[in-house]
């Protein structure tokens, strides 16, 4: 923590907005960057929480926020540029059309106003690619292996990105004339300049990553030219209704070996997935971490997994510890069916 009575010395300063003659000229982005010494100060604000909400059950992307905060304020700003994209591949995306759930669980919320952590984020990523920092990174060994991603919105291009850089060969396959899915199609520029999008497809193209754009999965390209052609699919189609009906349509899930169920936030398309798999007879399996509460009782009363439990593992011991814990106990006390560690 850099100074521990920050959150006592400044107030919140929020973002100023370009004038109003000027931006109703065009539909560049309105926000504008706060000088240096103001985000430091706002930096400064972030305390040493014994529990960070904002990074715990905040963050989608579980951000190190406390971390790249104290960095920004010691005037480590590559250091915490690297923090930033050490769990998050596009923060210049998120810090500006996050609704920032972080801000929202933000310990000093409870009787002050929030830190602004995607305002700093997005200036900390901005400064990244200033200063160099930001720049592509390809695999010192390839794999040999293919991977098909049809669909490039946020999903796709995280995923693309991870894998060309583990050694894979990655192909990406968009159905629009241009790569970004909701990114580019879905959200005006006064909000991200697509500018910023294709800087970072630039990247992944330098890492790459081949982009097929135009090309829709089960029309121009069959599913036996994917199974044939890759050694792994990874279907990042999106929500709407036209994405669930070619899931089951293009790609047959029901030929697949297994299908795995994210963690984190959203369920309703989980719920359908899990239905249309056990009918279909496929094995699945799902991760969730933290939010076990929820996640048991989902897996149960939802789903029917009676063996569902929750477990921590330490792999630094012989033997599995069961969490057991106070706030756990009173749900059950008060008529949850969960049972923690039940086999």
């Amino acid at each position: 923590m850099g100074k521990p009575t920050g959150f006592l010395e400044y107030r919140r300063q929020e973002v100023a907005h370009r004038p109003v003659d000027e931006r109703t000229g065009d539909y560049l982005e309105v926000d504008l960057p706060l000088p240096d010494e103001t985000l430091v100060r706002q930096a400064a604000r972030c305390m040493d929480c014994g529990i960070p909400f904002c990074h715990g059950t905040g963050c989608p992307l579980c951000n190190r926020i406390p971390e790249f905060n104290d960095l920004i304020y010691r005037g480590r700003w590559r250091s915490a540029c690297e923090v930033l994209h050490a769990t998050n591949n596009f923060p210049e995306i998120t810090g500006r059309v996050c609704p920032a759930p972080c801000e929202a669980s933000c310990t000093l919320k409870i009787n002050d106003q929030p830190v602004l952590i995607r305002h700093i984020e997005r200036q900390i990523v901005e400064r990244g690619f200033e200063e160099g920092w930001v720049r592509p990174l390809r695999a010192a060994k390839r794999t040999g292996r293919r991977v098909a991603i049809v669909g490039s919105g946020p999903a796709g291009l995280a995923a693309a990105q991870q894998l060309a850089r583990a050694g894979h060969s990655v192909t990406v396959f968009e159905k629009d004339p241009c790569a970004g899915g909701l990114l580019r199609y879905g959200i005006p520029d006064f909000k991200l300049d697509k500018r910023i999008l294709d800087r970072r497809l630039d990247q992944l193209t330098a890492e790459g990553v081949r982009f097929q754009t135009g090309v829709v999965v089960g029309e121009d390209v069959s599913v036996r030219y994917l199974r044939k052609t890759f050694d792994a699919v990874c279907l990042a189609m999106g929500a709407g209704r036209k994405a669930a009906r070619a899931m089951k349509a293009y790609l047959g899930i029901r030929d697949s070996d297994a299908v795995y169920v994210p963690e984190r936030r959203g369920i309703e398309g989980k719920i359908g997935v899990i239905r249309y798999v056990r009918e279909q007879k496929i094995p699945f399996f799902g991760i969730c971490l933290g939010m076990q509460c929820a996640a048991i009782e989902f897996a149960r009363n939802v789903c029917g997994m009676e063996n569902a439990n929750s477990s921590e593992f330490d792999a630094d011991t012989p033997h599995p510890v069961i969490c057991l814990m106070d706030e756990q106990r009173r749900v059950v006390s008060m008529g949850g069916t969960m049972r923690l560690g039940a086999q």
